[in-house]
């Protein structure tokens, strides 16, 4: 798709807006949950749910509808009341798309560290980068006929055939996400030799495996060793010398839950580094928006880069303390999103993957 826009005369810039859109239309279940959640989940799940049921008291009026308009649509007996329901859809309507504009500014504040500073390979990037700039160059014509090139889109091609297959003759176990080939097996052998204590998904992405290969090779060894020490070497011991018994997991508890730091903590600790090692470009930044200083070929400007990030993330604040939210809590949460988030995108700069629940975090 980029190929095509490039050739139909689009800028990088206005390519990746497009691919963006496209990205947030395609992943809309996992964008837009949090916000749909309100329309119909909330006031249904409060019927049995007497957690749900007391979280609902705190609910402005305007959040979502009562469990009357909501459950015939939610049981499927009936159309969604889309004339009552429009209030509701236009308020969360907008909360989402000032929820796309703040991660947009905030993606050109942070990208001044990783991208500009660190120059960190983004390896999901990678090949899009790659074909865009032989486009530019008036080479890609030849990169089409290179065999690496070829060999990688046929096994591509292999891998999407034997995904979709996956789901008529079940050859590997199947889930919700498509190109995951699940291996129970490995599993079973694991928990065997470790009576019942190490668990977790096993499978095969090759997707993943091929985003991997473009990973620095120092980050890409430090993954698999940290990996292979903590889900498979560390239960092993922990078992085995009587700290925890048999059957019990240790991604969420034992001594050292794992889960819970690459998660959640590693990540902030992450952003944390980030913004202390960082703070003279944000700082050189910020003085040139003061100074209303002119933005290089292809870029925005770093006014706009700031009065964005500003602007949105106060109005979200203001928005939610209108709500009754405590200011003390808004804020604290604003600080540690900010870190968090910061964590992931370094995450992501390095290995090409995601090591936390980033989207969760502002609702």
């Amino acid at each position: 798709m980029s190929l095509f826009l490039k050739k139909a005369g689009l800028t990088t810039q206005e390519i990746v807006v497009v691919s963006m859109a496209a990205f947030v239309a395609a992943d809309a279940p996992f964008i837009l949950i949090s916000y749909l959640a309100f329309l119909f989940g909330d006031a249904y799940q409060a019927a049995t749910d007497v957690a749900a049921k007391a979280l609902l008291k705190f609910y402005p009026s305007f959040w979502t509808p009562s469990y009357d308009v909501v459950a015939p649509a939610w049981a499927g007996r009936a159309a969604a009341p889309l004339g009552t329901l429009a209030p509701y859809l236009g308020f969360w309507m907008f909360m989402l798309l000032l929820w796309c504009l703040m991660g947009v500014f905030h993606a050109a504040v942070l990208r001044l560290q990783f991208v500009k500073k660190e120059k960190m390979p983004f390896p999901m990037f990678v090949p899009i980068n790659e074909m865009l700039s032989r486009q530019e160059k008036g080479t890609f014509g030849d990169y089409l006929k290179s065999m690496p090139l070829l060999i990688g889109l046929g096994l591509g091609v292999l891998t999407g055939v034997l995904g979709a297959l996956n789901y008529i003759y079940k050859f590997s176990q199947v889930f919700y996400a498509f190109g995951q080939f699940y291996q129970p097996w490995i599993g079973d052998i694991l928990s065997a030799i470790s009576q019942r204590t190490i668990g977790g998904w096993w499978m095969l992405i090759p997707a993943d495996v091929a985003c991997f290969y473009l990973a620095p090779l120092d980050i890409l060894n430090s993954m698999v060793v940290m990996l292979f020490v903590f889900i498979i070497l560390y239960p092993l011991i922990l078992v085995n010398t009587g700290v925890i018994a048999p059957g019990t997991g240790t991604n969420w508890g034992g001594p050292f839950p794992f889960v819970p730091f690459i998660i959640y903590y590693a990540p902030i600790a992450v952003g944390l580094w980030a913004v202390i090692f960082g703070y003279k470009i944000y700082g050189d930044s910020i003085k040139r928006a003061i100074q209303r200083a002119k933005a290089g070929e292809g870029e925005l400007s770093d006014f706009i880069v700031w009065a964005g990030f500003i602007g949105t993330w106060l109005l979200w604040l203001i928005i939610w303390a209108a709500f009754g939210a405590n200011i003390l809590a808004l804020i604290a949460s604003f600080a540690v999103y900010l870190l968090y988030t910061w964590g992931i995108v370094g995450v992501n700069a390095a290995t090409g993957t995601w090591c936390g629940w980033g989207t969760q975090l502002r609702r």
